[in-house]
């Protein structure tokens, strides 16, 4: 169930550039924007760790198909709206995947995001 509510929210959100940031071996999906302003969305079927914190938390344990439904509707409408809300909202602003090291980076301006696509090309 959780596979199928981490590629539902995908899915809905790839153009604000949603990436899946991991995949825990318990079955928890993580998922964080570009622009990390939007924040970041866990999907699990148990509690997670309380030093942790998420934007977004989606608990798929004895959770109807219709109230998964109206619950990933409302995430997607919140991030919609806060992406509006947001002054110079660019979808692919602050990580980049660096193929050097074949992970995510977070980068701290617009300036160092240019700079590191210009070297790749």
């Amino acid at each position: 169930m959780n596979k199928k509510v981490n590629d539902a929210f995908m899915s809905a959100l790839k153009t604000y550039g949603a990436l899946e940031w991991h995949k825990s071996k318990y079955n928890s999906y993580y998922i964080k924007f570009k622009d990390t302003r939007l924040g970041s969305i866990r999907i699990d079927d148990h509690d997670g760790r309380k030093k942790y914190s998420y934007t977004y938390q989606v608990f798929t344990q004895n959770k109807t198909k219709d109230e998964l439904r109206i619950e990933l509707e409302t995430i997607i409408e919140k991030i919609i709206i806060k992406s509006k809300m947001i002054k110079n909202f660019d979808p692919h602003k602050y990580i980049v995947y660096d193929t050097k090291i074949n992970q995510y980076i977070r980068l701290n301006k617009k300036k160092e995001y240019y700079d590191n696509i210009l070297k790749k090309e």
